[in-house]
């Protein structure tokens, strides 16, 4: 006959054996330091084009290439810009921010013929970049 180690055996049952320690709300420590999400932007898709601008280096793209990113991933440019606007399209993005530089428009994406304001042999700009505007 089988014989079981019975000390390796679990038992399941519904209701929880933890102890939960009731905590006074007005002992408990909060954070007020400075939260802010206003500058926070979000991008996710199709960025094989390098329309998310999500990468910023060319070397570690190919990397870790993958042809989508299917969840929101933040865009780590608008934590140092005022975005004011973002306008995406087939295979580019474009981003309107408020900066005292001067520099007021910046593009992402395909750029195979200067179609962002990239004059070169820029194909594909993975990273927004300041758009000179006359």
């Amino acid at each position: 006959m089988l014989q079981i180690n019975r000390q390796f055996i679990r038992t399941i049952t519904s209701k929880s054996k933890r102890i939960v320690l009731q905590q006074n709300p007005e002992n408990i420590p909060v954070y007020e330091g400075k939260a802010s999400s206003k500058n926070r932007l979000y991008a996710w898709g199709f960025q094989e084009t390098g329309a998310l601008g999500l990468q910023t280096n060319v070397k570690k793209a190919q990397e870790k290439y993958t042809q989508t990113v299917n969840y929101p991933t933040r865009l780590k440019f608008s934590e140092n810009c005022d975005v004011e606007d973002v306008c995406a399209g087939y295979g580019f993005s474009l981003m309107s921010v408020n900066r005292s530089d001067g520099e007021t428009l910046f593009a992402t994406g395909i750029n195979t013929d200067s179609q962002l304001g990239f004059q070169g042999n820029l194909d594909v700009v993975i990273y927004p970049t300041a758009v000179q505007l006359p």
